[in-house]
Parts: structure tokens; C-alpha cells; sequence
């Protein structure tokens, strides 16, 4: 089971695309041996001059993978300028197995 990916793809912030570096994980939580909940995070090392604190489409940001697959998140953390921030999925891992 493929729980992390580091490789490229495309944020989609408003109506703009930017190339980035990204380095995912999946975390699975069981309960008696079924997985109970499935979270995912990482870092994304984009371009300096997004932000992603104040834009007005900060909550509307979306990861595309190089195979098509798409995900929802939010960046939690980072020095703004710096083109490197964490971030916290919010939907279904576009990456991994399922």
C-alpha cells in the first residue's frame, strides 16, 4: 500500500496553475484491524510570491497529481515568501492506493 508521494505536481489556487515540489503522507488510524480514519498532509514548495495566508482563494486551493488525480487543502503553516508551507489535506488522499 503506497502511503506517501514526493514527486511534482500542479496547485491550482483561483484560476491560477503553479508548478511545485510536493512530499505527501496517508495516516491510518485502526480500530480492531479496519482502518477507523485517514488523514493526509505534507509540504508544498511552490513559487515565493503565492499567498497563502491572506488570498481571497486560500481556502479554495486544490493539489493536482501528475496522473489527473485531484485533492482539497489548506496550508497550516509557513513564512510567507519563503514558497514552502505545510499543509493538511481535507478531503480523500489524491495519491496512494485506496
Amino acid at each position: 500500500m503506497t502511503d506517501a508521494y514526493r514527486g511534482p505536481a500542479v496547485v491550482v489556487l483561483g484560476d491560477v496553475e503553479h508548478h511545485a515540489l510536493v512530499d505527501l503522507s496517508i495516516h491510518r488510524d485502526s480500530e480492531w484491524g479496519r482502518i477507523s480514519l485517514q488523514s493526509w498532509d505534507g509540504v508544498v514548495d511552490a513559487a515565493p510570491e503565492i499567498d497563502w495566508f491572506n488570498s481571497p482563494e486560500a481556502d479554495e486551493v486544490t493539489l493536482r497529481m501528475p496522473d489527473g488525480r485531484e485533492g482539497r487543502f489548506v496550508a497550516t503553516a509557513g513564512a510567507l515568501g519563503s514558497g514552502q508551507v505545510e499543509i493538511c489535506g481535507t478531503g480523500p488522499a489524491p495519491f496512494g492506493d485506496f
